[in-house]
């Protein structure tokens, strides 16, 4: 359907040495035929992971080679700002942290540390009650965990074994737990993490006094609970303020299969986080697919954009939004937007949940979507009438379908239940500019189906013609976002000579970021003539250069007043980079 497609792509946080910093690098080498008496050189390796661990400190590398590694890793020192310590393995060698028999707390621990990045390392079997795969935890700052595989982290060794809240374990876990400083630029990207079995935990937690990070590109699958979790209001920072993760982006993951024998769960969980940005994730063959909720009493979720993603196939809804028992049984959500989702054959297991289950928000607007409800009760959505009727909440310019026609749709709104879509229209006031209509997806077929939308969609220039997207923000395909009057779900249509393919935008990364001094970028070498600029949140090119042949390119924003800046790298006509980066 698109042989060829232009692309801005956003790179957030990376790690790179400068050319300035590159001569302190130090290599260090570990393999199981080593020898910690040795030098640690290529040809003289050490034998353990620890004993690396404990000489390392700032520009150095620790390369672990292919085999298995039975050690419980803990970090003794970081690195610097200017030079991270890295742990990761040799080359492409498959180089294994397994924590059998050693009933480790966790496999790998970093607390109170900062500018350190783990890559590239398998880490499986760490099998008890409250078992961890990695720890990040206190006062840290520039942690980077990419390129994982986590797998078989278990709270029981029974697949059988009976679940309570006391039974946990956690493959990823985050701990903001300083109550005067939050842990702050931390990146989990391209990581798979797998068939793990956490009871009341999750996959992947971000949990308390933890700001500026970044979730990105992960493979979070067969958890048997949540498979991404952002949390708040749980004490783990002993200050109730600052006990939320906040200002983060959860981008481009693939989350499937994360099903609990026990409780409903999402794929990706906002439970009491605020200030988040919830896009181009595709989800699917789960529970709920995404849930933005809080546990908490008297907390709230606040400030959450849910947008261009895609969800698909799963048991419950696609979106579940909002306290679940408000006021004296959970807290409530509030000023969240879901925007331009395709949400698609949602509620299998036709409990009239529709693509939409909406409990007690507030001020939170629903717009851009396509929901598609592909369940035998032709059910559209169900606002929970159990609960005070959310205020502020706006529902319009979305595109809702049910093959039994708009007569034949169910939605139960608060008190009242509607048969036929014009009829809840009328009765509600919402969704009055929102069409009913088949979306026209490419290849609606399960179990892998072909969410981007035909030339002849209803959803195609149906958005709302006063639109004007974020600075950040791109469809599914990280295409950009308007094209002609804004289209309706997570794909913005282009022909295939519309937009091309800047595919040779994977593979940068900037550092530091945020930043309030010299901001580097390294990536695949740029031809001669290809010019930067750096645009400001207003859309004003406000710095224009050209750039010589080159891999790395470094800026001064000393003199930038702080926000947020798009760092725009142009070969000829084709955006070639664009790189979302913070001043602070």
């Amino acid at each position: 359907m698109r042989n060829t497609r232009r692309s801005i792509r956003f790179l957030f946080v990376a790690f790179g040495l400068t050319a300035g910093t590159a001569s302190l690098a130090q290599d260090y080498y570990v393999s199981i035929s080593g020898d910690d008496a040795s030098p640690g050189t290529l040809a003289q390796p050490w034998r353990h992971v620890q004993y690396a661990l404990d000489q390392a400190g700032p520009f150095w590398t620790v390369h672990v080679m292919g085999g298995v590694y039975n050690e419980e890793l803990t970090f003794v020192s970081g690195g610097s700002s200017a030079g991270p310590l890295t742990l990761r393995n040799y080359l492409s060698e498959v180089a294994v942290i397994d924590g059998t028999g050693l009933n480790a707390d966790a496999l790998v621990t970093i607390q109170d540390l900062s500018h350190i990045d783990v890559i590239g390392l398998e880490i499986r079997n760490n099998v008890h009650n409250d078992a961890i795969g990695i720890l990040v935890d206190g006062l840290c700052q520039g942690i980077d965990l990419l390129g994982l595989n986590v797998h078989d982290i278990h709270f029981s060794s029974d697949p059988n074994a009976p679940v309570n809240d006391n039974t946990n374990a956690q493959p990823i876990i985050v701990y903001g737990s300083n109550a005067s400083s939050a842990l702050n630029e931390l990146t989990i990207a391209d990581c798979e993490v797998h068939d793990c079995r956490p009871g009341f935990s999750e996959g992947l937690a971000i949990n308390g006094n933890v700001t500026d990070f970044v979730v990105r590109n992960n493979h979070v699958h067969h958890i048997a609970n949540i498979g991404i979790d952002l949390i708040g209001h749980e004490g783990t920072c002993p200050d109730p303020i600052l006990d939320q993760a906040r200002s983060g982006f959860i981008l481009a993951n693939h989350v499937h299969d994360c099903i609990s024998p026990y409780a409903m769960c999402g794929g990706i969980y906002v439970d009491g986080a605020r200030d988040l940005i919830i896009e181009r994730n595709v989800v699917h063959d789960g529970m709920w697919g995404i849930e933005v909720g809080c546990e908490h009493v008297g907390k709230s979720a606040l400030n959450i954009a849910v947008r261009d993603n895609v969800v698909y196939n799963n048991q419950g809804s696609a979106l579940m939004l909002g306290g679940y028992d408000y006021p004296n049984g959970s807290g409530k959500v509030e000023s969240c937007l879901i925007r331009h989702n395709t949400f698609y054959h949602n509620d299998t297991q036709n409990a009239f949940e529709g693509e939409l289950t909406l409990a007690y928000s507030e001020n939170c607007t629903i717009a851009h979507n396509i929901l598609f409800a592909d369940n035998s009760n032709n059910a559209l959505f169900y606002l929970d009438d159990a609960l005070p009727l959310s205020p502020g909440l706006t529902l319009d310019h979305n595109l809702w379908y049910c093959p039994g026609g708009a007569a034949n749709a169910e939605i139960t709104y608060h008190s009242d239940s509607y048969t036929g879509y014009a009829d809840y229209q009328s009765g509600t006031g919402q969704d009055t500019n929102s069409p009913f209509g088949d979306a026209q997806f490419a290849d609606a077929s399960l179990p892998d189906p072909d969410l981007h939308i035909a030339s002849t969609s209803p959803a195609r220039d149906a958005g709302d013609i006063a639109f004007v997207a974020s600075l950040t923000e791109t469809d599914m395909d990280n295409e950009v976002r308007v094209n002609g009057t804004v289209d309706i779900g997570a794909d913005e249509y282009y022909s295939n000579t519309d937009v091309a393919e800047a595919s040779v935008s994977q593979g940068w990364s900037a550092y530091p970021n945020p930043s309030s001094g010299i901001f580097a970028l390294h990536g695949p070498v740029l031809p001669a003539g290809s010019h930067l600029k750096v645009i400001d949140a207003r859309g004003r090119a406000i710095l224009t250069q050209q750039l010589q042949a080159t891999d790395r390119v470094q800026l001064d924003l000393s003199a930038f007043a702080p926000g947020i800046y798009l760092i725009r790298i142009e070969a000829g006509d084709l955006p070639f980079v664009a790189i979302r980066s913070v001043v602070q």
